[in-house]
């Protein structure tokens, strides 16, 4: 190759030049062409130099876009599936183990200083834990209290105790569910809340005297109310293979919670009892012992009265 190269030549060798290919000495050469040739160098710089980008057509521009706006969709719809995921999993995580169930509980414990209450309380299944004891101050110096009961996992205990200051004197304590656990000094068992709570004045209510039936225990027992002149009673049907006394201070029990009961017969059995037979063993009015809590109490335990295991009445 001689020295002096057609610019024919070097424009042919210039893409070689550009991107390394050539020797070094047709390097050299083109080297010294493209010192003493304008137009050569001119077209060596334009190759040299970056391609500027061709715009893209518009039909590529909106395929982009509708691919963004899927992407943005498919993200969204995949977020709010998670989020829906995540409240579906907490929020019964969150009912069951942290905030909880009310139950009224059982207490072992109810203590009352002036304005000051203390219970010890534990649940009614030994599946669940106790969390806390929650008090509320009720009209007239009611407190009430229940248990905040959660599945076992964070609390664990089944039995909780715990102290509260209300604004006034405390006159009765009582569960969420009006049971009454203390009045005015007196410890209330809860038969003795029950038979108070569904004390009525007239035997002609049925149903508040099957009511009163149940909670005594008497299982399997039908009734007959003597209802079409005074003296107004009640007969017992079903009920003569307990046991005698069970059955005078079930009938003693009724006398006191029925407000115009004045007898109870056994059937087929020849029993009677009656209010003044009643008020007799008892030393005091029958009828008085459904005045209050305190006295449905010493009702409850002057005749020695418990539920049992079955609902029956223990002696």
């Amino acid at each position: 190759m001689t020295d002096k190269l057609p610019c024919a030549v070097v424009r042919d060798l210039l893409p070689g030049e550009l991107e390394g290919m050539n020797s070094p000495e047709t390097s050299a050469l083109l080297t010294s062409h493209l010192e003493s040739c304008p137009d050569c160098r001119a077209i060596r710089d334009a190759m040299a130099a970056p391609t500027p980008a061709m715009p893209e057509p518009r039909e590529v521009q909106g395929l982009k876009k509708v691919r963004k706006a899927v992407h943005r969709r498919v993200r969204t719809v995949i977020l709010a599936a998670v989020l829906a995921l995540v409240l579906l999993v907490s929020i019964p995580f969150c009912a069951f183990f942290v905030i909880g169930f009310k139950e009224p509980g059982w207490y072992s414990t109810v203590d009352v200083s002036g304005e000051l209450l203390t219970v010890s309380g534990m649940t009614s299944s030994s599946a669940l834990a106790v969390r806390k004891i929650e008090f509320a101050e009720l009209p007239g110096g009611v407190a009430q209290v229940n248990l905040r009961t959660v599945l076992p996992l964070f609390w664990r205990e089944g039995r909780r105790g715990e102290s509260h200051w209300f604004s006034r004197t405390i006159t009765q304590v009582q569960s969420s569910d009006g049971t009454i656990l203390w009045y005015e000094g007196t410890k209330i068992s809860v038969l003795a809340s029950n038979l108070y709570r569904h004390s009525i004045p007239y035997v002609g209510n049925a149903s508040g005297v099957s009511r009163l039936v149940r909670n005594l225990g008497l299982q399997g027992v039908s009734l007959e109310l003597k209802t079409e002149s005074e003296p107004y009673g009640l007969v017992l049907c079903g009920a003569q293979d307990l046991d005698e006394k069970q059955l005078q201070k079930a009938a003693f029990a009724l006398l006191a919670c029925v407000d115009n009961l004045s007898f109870v017969q056994i059937e087929d059995t020849g029993l009677e009892f009656n209010a003044q037979e009643a008020t007799e063993f008892l030393g005091r009015d029958v009828k008085s012992f459904a005045s209050s809590p305190s006295d449905m109490q010493r009702l409850v335990e002057a005749l020695s009265l418990a539920a049992g295991p079955a609902g029956s009445l223990v002696p």
